[in-house]
């Protein structure tokens, strides 16, 4: 989280929570500074003293030890789930002592991960009014507007973060999704363009952004090129593939002229997978009604015998798609060995098992995906617990699938429609039509952001 508070010269500041009761009153021999509030205490003046951390003042000291006692009590009601008297606590031990800025930014975190948003601003507030260029803080404070819908103040507070750090790769991201989610993609290229310029730690995470923002708005031919830049760097080189073939199908969805369609996609389709040219082709064929070619490329997909890890993914999705799913899930099993095509297979099995109305067995294909991710340390996105949730009802197992759309629920801090109409229907399911109110509310108030 946030290191030990600095003070206003910029300088990192000692721990003073040490030996609260062993501080030693003496009259200064030397001028020094208060550890606190940092005002000088002139030679000659009686003032607390500690070896190794400094001097302070009576009055700031018995001000810090009463600030202490109210952080805890704050702490105290956080741990049972008392947010209100969290948030009362944590303001009166900042108002009565506003320099450790790291314990009330933990405090403010917290706030934010109950989505209590409007109460870590104001704990984000408090430790702005101290310090103002706290880049750590504004960009939290920026994401919590962001999660109320106040798009204009989440903006302000990322570019003072920027301020505050130019060129922060970040802050830039940060404004490029809000100028995304508002619909100004041109701007949000931009910013991309600008990031890569930077050369990040990590360049394919924005590569793919760049990509997909071509995309949304249609520029196909930079989206193309972007992709194929990301496919030299990137550590997921099937999912670059399965991109591309998606820009690909659209580019030859979105064009009317057969011959330009043609022309465009040779191009990009040089020294690819043998495989990818023939879907690609079939999609082309099925496009302007070419029956016989689409017939022949069809077979040969049909015979495939893969032979790599592209062409695995590619013939379970092709089973699956045919709804050969007794075919699909043999050969999903067949290939559980391979490391970099497992999460996929257990995941087509997963939809094959629940389209053959299988669901015990699609709910362990999807146990056996999460184990898998948490053993590789991949972050399972919301989208495999909603579908776990989804079979779970269907085996009538109420109370797990109402938990695990709870922590969808929590994963996306509120926000998952999916998850919240599964947690009312099965509260009416359950008998418990009394506890809905909230979900409710919630899902009134984000259908209309």
């Amino acid at each position: 989280m946030c290191p030990s508070p600095i003070n206003s010269k910029g300088i990192q500041k000692k721990p003073t929570d040490v030996g609260l009761e062993k501080w030693r009153l003496i009259a200064l021999q030397f001028t020094g500074r208060c550890i606190h509030c940092e005002k000088i205490i002139p030679k000659g003046k009686k003032a607390e003293w500690f070896k190794g951390v400094g001097v302070r003042h009576e009055k700031c000291a018995q001000l810090y030890i009463e600030s202490k006692k109210l952080e805890y009590n704050a702490i105290m009601s956080l741990l049972i789930d008392d947010n209100q008297s969290a948030s009362k606590f944590a303001k009166e031990a900042f108002d009565l002592y506003p320099y450790h800025e790291s314990e009330f930014y933990k405090l403010g975190d917290y706030l934010f991960d109950t989505n209590e948003f409007r109460k870590a601003i104001q704990m984000y507030d408090k430790i702005l009014k101290n310090n103002p260029t706290s880049y750590v803080v504004l960009l939290d404070k920026g994401a919590a507007f962001s999660w109320i819908n106040e798009g204009a103040k989440a903006m302000k507070c990322y570019k003072l973060a920027l301020k505050s750090k130019p060129n922060d790769i970040e802050a830039l991201d940060r404004i490029q999704s809000h100028y995304s989610l508002i619909g100004q993609h041109s701007k949000s290229i931009k910013i991309l363009r600008k990031i890569l310029r930077l050369k990040p730690k990590d360049p394919s995470v924005y590569m793919q952004k760049l990509a997909n923002a071509y995309y949304t708005i249609g520029d196909f031919e930079n989206a193309l090129k972007t992709n194929k830049k990301l496919s030299a760097v990137t550590s997921h080189p099937i999912y670059t593939m399965l991109d591309r073939e998606d820009y690909l199908i659209r580019l030859i969805d979105e064009e009317h002229s057969e011959k330009d369609v043609l022309s465009k996609i040779n191009k990009h389709l040089k020294n690819d997978d043998s495989v990818f040219i023939d879907l690609i082709m079939l999609r082309f064929y099925h496009r302007f009604d070419k029956e016989r070619e689409s017939e022949v490329i069809y077979k040969k997909i049909k015979e495939l015998k893969p032979a790599n890890d592209y062409q695995i993914v590619k013939k379970s999705n092709f089973y699956l798609h045919t709804k050969s799913y007794t075919k699909c899930i043999e050969f999903c099993k067949e290939h559980l060995d391979n490391k970099k095509t497992k999460p996929h297979m257990l995941y087509i099995m997963a939809l094959a098992h629940s389209q053959k109305k299988d669901y015990p067995g699609a709910i362990k294909s999807l146990t056996a995906l999460i184990e898998s991710n948490k053993e590789a340390n991949i972050e399972t996105p919301n989208e495999i617990f909603n579908l776990l949730a989804e079979n779970l009802e269907r085996t009538n197992a109420f109370d797990l699938a109402l938990g695990g759309s709870e922590m969808v629920l929590k994963n996306s801090y509120g926000r998952n429609k999916e998850a919240l109409q599964r947690i009312i229907r099965l509260l009416k399911k359950t008998g418990r039509e009394s506890q809905t109110m909230p979900y409710l509310e919630n899902f009134h108030k984000i259908n209309h952001i």
